[in-house]
């Protein structure tokens, strides 16, 4: 089993559940991220990028490139991730690598919440306990190529040149990733109106 997260602060390991935890831990809503790049390429500008703001990037950003590629060592590949636009991009990142890939007889699922009972203010996976992540468990679903597609569609759309082709996406329905529109929202009210 392999699981796929956005940090280091999730606490997966105290959930008892079996694994490989990969955090993958890039703001990708800060600095350069072309149309033109696939994975490999694209860590390699990522950590340059970041290298200035967080030393330990490049190791990090490796392994969890290597680990995405030995998807197929795993039984299942849980993606665990939050609503936020942090997170809602790493998501689409992830699932646009996968989208069109033979994956068989790999699994793929997801777990993705906006919040958690008796948790307010809910900000993310990291605040719940071992406990409470594994009773998130029985709610992964395997994830369908509509949101595959919608995914796809919107890393296309993040990492186009012009801002508009983000306006273009959220013009179409994007319930499938129930908090990708509202992600996307908020990263356009960075852009000049």
């Amino acid at each position: 089993m392999l699981h796929i997260t956005n940090g280091s602060s999730v606490s997966l390991a105290a959930t008892g559940l079996a694994g490989e935890i990969v955090c993958w831990a890039d703001v990708l809503h800060e600095g350069p991220v072309p149309a033109d790049l696939e994975l490999v390429e694209l860590t390699r500008l990522r950590i340059a990028f970041l290298t200035a703001l967080w030393p330990d990037v490049p190791s990090t950003l490796h392994e969890r490139d290597a680990a995405l590629q030995r998807f197929a060592d795993h039984d299942e590949v849980v993606l665990w991730f939050e609503h936020d636009p942090y997170d809602q991009l790493q998501l689409i990142q992830i699932l646009d690598w996968f989208h069109g890939r033979d994956t068989a007889p790999t699994l793929l699922s997801l777990i993705c919440i906006g919040e958690f009972a008796g948790v307010h203010p809910f900000h993310g996976l990291g605040q719940l306990t071992g406990a409470q992540l594994a009773s998130l468990w029985p709610r992964r679903h395997p994830i369908t190529a509509a949101e595959f597609a919608v995914a796809a569609a919107a890393w296309r759309a993040f990492r186009s040149p012009d801002p508009m082709e983000i306006d273009h996406l959220l013009r179409r329905d994007t319930s499938v990733l129930p908090f990708l529109k509202a992600a996307l929202v908020r990263h356009l009210q960075e852009f000049p109106s």
